[in-house]
Parts: structure tokens; C-alpha cells; sequence
């Protein structure tokens, strides 16, 4: 459903931008995690 999607970012930018450092955060957390798993 792409135009639900761009109604969201286009309504509420931030909590698309907020999704995206939830993410990177995540991504960071796993390889912090790999990399003590080592």
C-alpha cells in the first residue's frame, strides 16, 4: 500500500525519521552483541 505509506510521511515526517534511528539503533545493538559473542 505505497500511498498509505507517503499519506504517513507526509503527515508525520518525524515518526518516519524516528523509525529509521529505531532501526539504526538496532542494527547497531545487534552488531555490538556479535561482536561480544566472538
Amino acid at each position: 500500500m505505497p500511498n498509505d505509506r507517503a499519506f504517513i510521511e507526509t503527515q508525520f515526517p518525524v515518526a518516519r525519521l524516528s523509525a529509521e534511528a529505531y532501526k539504526e539503533r538496532k542494527a547497531v545493538a545487534g552488531q555490538t552483541l556479535t561482536g561480544l559473542g566472538k
